[in-house]
């Protein structure tokens, strides 16, 4: 009940639309027209590795992710950098020198982000009260015969324990050795287990 303005890709506007908002008016816009598709070879190499069961799939994702990551970041723009306990004390504190280097591609990361949006709150709308858990380009949901369209199964789980969206551990299905996995955002994967249980057993559950 209410207006806001800000800027969006198309993806965002269009599901905004479609999940009952109205769109009043178009201030601008930008478009790129080129048929130019420079990322599409690197974009098949990454989706070819992803492919790849293991450590190797793995690699592969996390060397998507950083291309993502490294259109954020702008190493001229100095800050302060916060480390902090889990309870939001502060432990350390430093002043970061700016230091130059590649520019960013902030355009570039929003589009991208700006369709991850789009798509995740169009499955959550379609998934409605079956959504367990979702989280910047993924959601846990319940089997109820949902097909998004454009998005892969990565995995079945039996049981899935959620703290919060980046820390959880399931059970596959069918079952897997070394069951159950752990996800728990910040912390190794040696650590993983051993953390979310005490995290588990202190907040009361079994």
């Amino acid at each position: 009940a209410g207006e806001i303005q800000g800027v969006w890709t198309w993806q965002e506007v269009e599901a905004a639309v479609g999940a009952g908002a109205t769109l009043l008016k178009v201030l601008g816009g930008w478009v790129h027209i080129s048929a130019r598709r420079p990322f599409l070879p690197w974009w098949e190499r990454i989706q070819e590795g992803r492919s790849v069961p293991g450590l190797a799939g793995l690699l592969a994702k996390m060397t998507g992710n950083a291309l993502w990551g490294r259109f954020c970041l702008d190493n001229r723009a100095a800050g302060v950098r916060t480390i902090r306990r889990r309870d939001g004390d502060v432990l350390k504190q430093r002043r970061l020198q700016s230091k130059g280097g590649i520019p960013p591609a902030h355009d570039l990361a929003e589009t991208v982000s700006g369709r991850v949006r789009a798509e995740l709150f169009r499955v959550l709308a379609a998934a409605g009260e079956q959504v367990i858990s979702a989280h910047t380009d993924g959601a846990w949901i319940r089997a109820s015969g949902l097909d998004p369209a454009g998005w892969r199964l990565k995995g079945v789980a039996r049981r899935l324990d959620v703290l919060d969206p980046q820390v959880l551990r399931y059970w596959p299905s069918p079952p897997a050795e070394g069951e159950p996995w752990v996800v728990f955002s910040g912390v190794t994967a040696e650590r993983a287990p051993e953390t979310f249980e005490r995290e588990w057993s202190a907040r009361g559950f079994e």
